[in-house]
């Protein structure tokens, strides 16, 4: 997905993400993290809502963020 552009009084954002795993759907886990364009010390740790596809960030600062995502199969993968 590109870039989300939104108004400089806007400090919420809801994301949404899903991925697909055929062989065991329902035990696939997410993590998460928001990383700050040129501040490498205010990039986030990656976060883990476990089954959760749905994150809701609040109070952003105004800036440039990458929010990065990744699935993690019960094996580890």
């Amino acid at each position: 997905v590109g870039p989300v552009r939104v108004s400089s009084h806007q400090n919420s954002l809801q994301i949404d993400y899903a991925a697909t795993d055929f062989r065991t759907p329902a035990a696939l886990r997410y993590q998460f993290r928001l990383e700050r364009a040129g501040r490498a010390d205010r990039t986030e740790a990656w976060q883990d809502p476990g089954t959760t596809s749905t994150v809701h960030l609040v109070d952003l600062a105004p800036g440039d963020f990458t929010f990065r995502v990744r699935a993690v199969t019960p094996d580890g993968l």
